[in-house]
C-alpha cells in the first residue's frame, strides 16, 4: 500500500483483499456444513484442537524461553 500513489488503485486493492479475505473464511466453514451429522462433532473437535494449539504454542514457547 505505501507504494500505490493513486487513491483509486489503493481502494481497488483493498477491495480485492477484502473479497479474498471473506472468501477464505467462507471456505473454512464448508467442511463443517457438508459433513454428515454423525461426523460433525469430529470436525468441530479438530477445529478446536487447531485453535487451542494456536493459542497455547506461543504461550508455551514464551515460558520455555523465559
Amino acid at each position: 500500500m505505501p507504494h500505490i500513489a493513486d487513491p483509486i488503485g489503493a481502494v481497488a486493492l483493498l477491495s480485492v483483499h477484502a473479497v479474498l479475505l471473506y472468501f477464505g473464511s467462507l471456505y473454512w466453514s464448508f467442511p463443517a456444513i457438508l459433513a454428515p451429522k454423525r461426523k460433525s462433532a469430529s470436525w468441530r473437535r479438530d477445529e478446536f484442537r487447531g485453535s487451542a494449539s494456536g493459542v497455547a504454542i506461543p504461550i508455551i514457547t514464551g515460558v520455555i524461553l523465559q
